[in-house]
Formats: structure tokens, sequence, C-alpha cells
């Protein structure tokens, strides 16, 4: 232990001056982090985006910087060269990053999407910096060896960060009182700056080959055991859809997944083991993933064919694609240095090219929402929206329809506004989808909302799957302007305030309990309100005609300003933003959910 705790700490010195331009970034990483920590939530929005697009631009530039650094090594290029091109590299590619993230995510990026999309591009320098690490001695040892620094180096970080909590909740508890997001700031700094400098570190400076430690064969004796349970479950569902001749969605992605990732890990770590049972698992373990990979491809095929591209799906495809090649590499015996080569590749196409995961979604279900109207006469000839008097769209088309119009709609950041009552397309990195925006604004100037489906009586209740029946439903409503809300009598904006649905189960009715300072003291006023009765008039007036059994997922309603004024008492009220009902089928007469607003004390 002593031997290795010297051998890091020469190691650790050596990568202060090989990897500065990388180093340098993790800090400005946990920097910009720990700023973004420090703003208040209700202005993440907007003041959030300057810190977090740096810390994204600048997360991009430090894997570049390592990855430049690693290529130039291979090419046994010296200082100052070495040391000067990583750091041009590094700047470079992070003020880039930070203008792609800052000028092109703008406040209407859908954050899943985009989010993948920073993936993608962490994923494409990672793969390249690795790539650079192979070299003709050690392509059987080399993952071995990153994976042995990578648990080393978490277990470092987390005794760090563990020790550092445990110091200022002393601190906290014995002497003064620390703010919360102190705590998180920790972690930052260890996870997101000490942890990367170390790893990088550790890095191998040449392809010499290194041993394996004992640790590492206890550990697969345990692990190769579990990845043969699972494909064994993963081999008798497969049974089970040939049986019964039917494919249920979105079962098996996931789990199959897992079963190769742990596979290909397997193999890049057992490739020459001297183990006979873990080299016999590294060698032919791809034969058993065979039939998994095969119903994993069907699965995605159904999946397209009936709800088309989405940003997860098509990143789920890529991966999916790059574990087919590394199957094919296992196959034939084949060095795994060409995989991260193709995983680079693959990421920078996704990230930053007309292909990328966010706009090609895009452009395919603008095109699916196009081909539906205008195969149902939904179009005049200059391309815009026209609805028929009695719309009657085919179950097959409704599906399709449903599906383009949900998706392309940006409902996360939705807001009525007062020329178009419509919500923004999605955002697309070069693509904007002007098409599906004519649509919904279409759709707004005769139904004042975006909903496309009730605009063309779509029911939906038929659209739902029989194996989402059994969940939760949730109804989202949101309200209108605020320049169109009554509140005459009321002044004190008190700010943002959440209350939770309280359901009693003696008698069924909904109440919201609100505790406030009342005007002009200290005290405060409880005020029960039972909202049941008006519940039922908000659904009623707002037109929804909801069916708690259909099983509808995040369908928003549109409700009028007079129902947006709560008047909890004589002198309460809360002008709500708002409001989600959630309803278990099995239990429909049971809500439960949350209402968000401004609450307003009368003058």
């Amino acid at each position: 232990m002593k031997r290795h705790f010297k051998e890091f700490a020469e190691d650790l010195k050596r990568g202060a001056s090989r990897f500065a331009p990388f180093n340098a970034g993790a800090v400005l990483l946990a920097s910009f982090l720990v700023w973004h920590n420090h703003i208040p939530w209700e202005k993440r929005g907007t003041a959030g985006l300057l810190p977090l697009s740096l810390a994204r631009g600048v997360c991009w530039g430090m894997l570049a910087a390592l990855a430049m650094r690693l290529a130039l090594e291979r090419r046994k290029v010296r200082p100052p060269v070495a040391d000067i091109v990583p750091a041009a590299a590094g700047i470079a590619v992070s003020a880039a990053g930070s203008w792609f993230w800052l000028l092109m995510r703008g406040g209407n990026a859908f954050p899943s999407d985009w989010g993948m999309l920073h993936l993608s591009g962490v994923a494409a320098l990672t793969s390249s910096a690795v790539f650079f690490l192979f070299g003709d001695r050690n392509g059987t040892t080399l993952f071995g060896q990153l994976f042995q620094s990578a648990v080393f180096v978490g277990m470092i970080s987390l005794a760090a960060m563990l020790g550092g909590l445990l110091c200022f909740a002393a601190y906290d508890e014995l002497i003064a009182r620390i703010r919360g997001d102190i705590f998180d700031d920790v972690a930052v700094i260890i996870w997101c700056a000490v942890a990367p400098i170390f790893m990088a570190a550790t890095l191998p400076r040449d392809d010499a080959p290194a041993e394996r430690s004992r640790w590492q064969d206890t550990l697969f004796r345990f692990l190769a055991p579990l990845g043969l349970a699972l494909l064994a479950i993963l081999d008798a569902y497969i049974a089970k859809i040939i049986v019964r001749w039917e494919m249920p969605s979105g079962k098996i992605n996931w789990f199959a997944s897992f079963a190769m990732a742990g596979y290909l890990f397997l193999w890049l770590s057992l490739r020459r083991s001297r183990v006979r049972f873990f080299a016999f698992v590294a060698r032919w373990g791809w034969a058993a993933l065979l039939p998994v990979v095969a119903t994993q491809i069907v699965g995605i095929a159904i999946r397209y064919q009936a709800h088309g591209l989405t940003t997860p799906r098509m990143a789920g495809m890529a991966t999916l694609a790059i574990g087919i090649y590394a199957l094919v590499l296992a196959a034939f015996d084949r060095e795994p240095g060409s995989l991260f080569a193709v995983a680079a590749i693959a990421g920078i196409v996704a990230t930053v090219s007309p292909l990328n995961i966010v706009d090609v979604p895009l452009r395919e279900q603008s095109a699916r929402l196009h081909r539906v109207l205008e195969g149902n006469g939904c179009l005049d000839a200059a391309g815009r929206l026209s609805v028929p008097e009695d719309p009657d769209i085919p179950l097959s088309d409704a599906k399709k329809l449903v599906g383009a119009a949900k998706y392309l709609a940006n409902l996360y950041s939705f807001k009525y506004y007062s020329k178009t009552n419509a919500p923004t397309v999605r955002s697309g990195v070069w693509y904007r989808p002007r098409f599906a925006q004519s649509v919904l604004e279409g759709t707004a100037a005769i139904r004042r909302d975006w909903n496309l489906p009730a605009l063309l009586k779509i029911d939906e209740s038929k659209l739902a799957s029989a194996e989402r029946s059994g969940h939760i439903t949730t109804h989202w409503f949101q309200f209108e302007a605020w320049d169109e809300l009554d509140i005459s009598g009321f002044t004190g904006l008190r700010g943002l305030k959440s209350y939770v649905l309280d359901f009693d189960s003696e008698d069924g009715r909904c109440r919201i309990k609100v505790e406030t300072a009342t005007h002009g003291g200290d005290s405060t006023e409880k005020t029960p309100f039972d909202v049941t009765d008006y519940i039922d008039r908000i659904i009623d007036e707002s037109g929804a005609r909801l069916k708690w059994e259909n099983g509808e997922w995040n369908n928003g309603y549109r409700i009028f300003p007079e129902l947006a004024l709560w008047r909890l008492s004589e002198n309460l009220a809360l002008a709500i933003t708002d409001l989600t009902i959630k309803v278990s089928p099995s239990h429909p007469k049971t809500l439960s959910g949350s209402v968000t607003g401004i609450l307003l004390i009368k003058k």
C-alpha cells in the first residue's frame, strides 16, 4: 500500500505539468458549476445559462486538450510543442463549445435532448483519448489498467468527499451554521476537479504492458456469473416472446444494453486472462448475445415504425451499432483500439454535424406530421393547417400525428402568448422545423391552445397501450396570461410558492392547507381549503372532459383566467400558474398532485 501511494504521488507530480491544460480546465469546470450552484433556483433559467454554458464548453475543451496531448505523445512529439498545442486546442474548443451552448442552446432547448448532445461530445473526446493510449504492446492490458486506476481514484475521491462533508457538518453543528449549498460545492469540486486530475495523472506514458492486480480476478469471479445469469434471463424472455409471438414495447432494451455493456467490459478486461473461465467468456460470450441483439433490433424497429425517431431512440441506435461493431471485433478476436476510433467519430457526428441526434429526429417527426396532415386533407394549397368540417383520421395515422405533435411542441417551456397562444417547437442545432411551428400557431389560432389532436377530433383514450393502463395518469393544466387575471383588491406579491394538495382518505375530499405570515404581523394563519368541487369546476369549464381510466400522459389543458384565482380566505388568495392532478386507475377517485402560484394578501 505504501508503494502504491508513493507511485501515485509521483504520478501526480508528473501529471501536473504533463496535463496542465486539462488540469486547468478541470478547475474551471468545477468553478463554473459552483457558480451555477449558488444561483437561486428561480433564476437559473436566465442567470444560470452563462455558467452552465461555460462549464459545458470547458468540459469539451479539457478533454480535447487531453486527447491532443496523448496523440502527440503517441507520435513521440516532445515539449515545448507537446505543451503548447494541447493548450491551444483546449482553449479553442472551450471557446467554441461555450459559444455553442450559450448561443444555440437558448432558453427553449429541451433539457434531456441537449444533455444527451453534450454527452455525445464528451463520449467522442474521451474515446479519442483512449484510442491514442493503445500501442503495439499494451492492447490486452490497457483497459484493465485504466479500470484499476479508475477504481483507485474513485476510492480516494469518495474518501476525500466524505471527509470534507464530515468536517463541514461538524463545523455546522458545533460552531456556526453553514449554507446548505456549500455541501454541494464539496461534491462538485471533488468529482469535477480533483477526480479528473487524479485520473489523468495515472494514465500510462507509453504502451508498456501492465500487470493485472489479483483483486481484479476476485472482482470478475463475482461479476462474470452475474452476467451469465442476466443472459439466461434474457434468453428465457426471448423464448417467451417466440412462444407468445408478441413483442412488448420498451421491455428488453435497457436490460439488453446492460448485458452487452457488461460483456464488452469483460472482453476488454479479460481478453488474454490466464484464468481459463475468464478467457472462455471473453472469447465466446459474443455468441450468447446474438439472440439478444436480434431481439433488440426488432424492438427498436417496431418502436421506430410506431413513433418515429426521438433523440433517446437515435442515441440508442447509435450505441447499439457501436456495440455490434465491438461484437464483430470480439468474434474475430481483433484488437479493440479501432472501437474507440469508431466511437469518437460517431460521437462527433452525433454532436455537431447536420446528422446530430437532435436535428435528425426533428426532421423526421416534422416529415411524419406533414405526411399525415397532407394525406388526410388537413393542409391547404399553401401548406398551412386547414381543418375539414368533420375530420376522420384513421387510427394508424392518429398515432403518428399525436406522437409527432407532442414531440415537436416544446411544452416544457410553454407559455400562452397574447398574439398566438402557441408553444414554440423544440430547438435544433442547425435545423428549425418551420412547418411544425406553423401548425402549432394554426392550432392556437382556432382553439386558443396547442392541442392539435383535440382539434382534429382524435380520441386519445383509444391510443393508450394496454401496458400503460396500470400507470398513474398525469393531467397538467396551464393558465392564461397574467394580464387577463383579475386580482383587484389584492396586493403584496410574496414570491413563488408551492403547495401540495393533501387528500383526506376518510371522506375523499381534497384540501389545501396554507400557512403564511398574516399581513403586518408575525403570527401565522392556517386556512384549510376544500378544492374537490373547485377542481371539478375547472375540469368542466376548461372543456377537458377528462377520463381517469384512459391512460393518457401529461395532457395539457387551458384553464380560463377567471378560474386561476383561488380565494382561500377573506384576506388571502392564491393566483395559480400550474396545476397537476395525478390519478391511479386502481383508485380513480383518489387524486394527488400539486399547485404552484403567487400568494396574494388583501389590501
